[in-house]
């Protein structure tokens, strides 16, 4: 009867810590497993991630050329501080456009004394044209990484929205829904600044605090948050957003694109403001995309 009763007792305890294992792996954003190929990594995908990536296909997980990115999170110490520059990737691309690329370094280059956080909603990033390579070597304030997404949201008013499948589910705007959740939960949470990746920063923001980007002569703008970490604006935006979902001169930044124009190609080799700008306030990624490319 004892020896019976010690295989039972076995038996529970295997169970249990078989349980215990599967639901911590279960809440993992993503794990990182070999190939059969030395050298390459594949992603197991989180549910909500399944569905937000199946269509897009530049995300391509094994292929030669990707590398893999540090987590925001283990790179950031999850550091309160109004120094932060956020811009983000929010589809699942491995391959920022160079306009992308463009706004980070015109941000970096216009707060040398802030760091610039490139964050990629894809675990990878394909540098064939080189421009983060050349960025790393120029500026040192740049950080491109990739991030748990469940930690953002985590104990801010829209985990429970982050968490259902309203915000991606019957909708052709999933990505940009998942855009203004995040950008508005980074500012609160950590602080310093939010900015679109398809903004050219002109001069520094330094001396502006707790603002918001000017639509128009009576509206505000999303492309341009910032904020001190836990401001109650912010806040109460979090929880306007969780509530109700909805997808919502002296110029320091110039904002040219929006979900009407930002697949419209720019001619590289002419003058208009955008070549300007692009010349002057990211030189290295234009003189990269010029000499790759007939379009900007």
């Amino acid at each position: 009867m004892t020896c019976r009763t010690g295989i039972k007792l076995l038996a529970i305890i295997i169970l249990v810590t078989c349980l215990i294992i599967s639901l911590w792996t279960s809440s993992l954003d993503y794990r990182m497993t070999p190939e059969v190929a030395p050298g390459k990594t594949v992603e197991i995908l989180v549910p909500w991630k399944k569905q937000y990536c199946a269509t897009d296909s530049a995300y391509t997980p094994g292929s030669d050329t990707l590398q893999n990115l540090p987590s925001m999170q283990r790179e950031m110490t999850t550091k309160v501080s109004s120094e932060n520059i956020f811009l983000i990737e929010s589809t699942c691309s491995s391959h920022p456009l160079y306009r992308s690329w463009c706004s980070v370094e015109s941000w970096a280059a216009q707060h040398p004394e802030k760091t610039v956080w490139f964050i990629l909603v894809s675990p990878f990033i394909d540098d064939t044209t080189g421009v983060r390579k050349s960025l790393f070597s120029q500026y040192s304030n740049i950080k491109i990484v990739t991030s748990n997404l469940e930690e953002i949201f985590s104990e801010t008013p829209l985990w429970e929205l982050f968490n259902s499948d309203k915000w991606q589910r019957g909708t052709s705007w999933a990505k940009i829904n998942l855009s203004d959740m995040l950008r508005v939960a980074l500012v609160w949470k950590w602080g310093g600044i939010y900015a679109d990746t398809d903004s050219i920063c002109i001069r520094s923001t330094s001396n502006l605090t707790d603002a918001v980007g000017m639509f128009n002569d009576t509206g505000i703008n999303n492309a341009i948050l910032i904020g001190q970490p836990r401001h109650k604006v912010f806040r109460m935006l979090l929880e306007d957003i969780q509530k109700n979902f909805r997808l919502f001169n002296g110029s320091y930044v110039l904002h040219f694109w929006n979900k009407l124009t930002m697949n419209t190609p720019v001619n590289a080799k002419g003058h208009s403001i955008l070549n300007t700008a692009a010349k002057t306030f990211c030189p290295v990624t234009y003189n990269i995309a010029t000499l790759n490319s007939n379009f900007f």
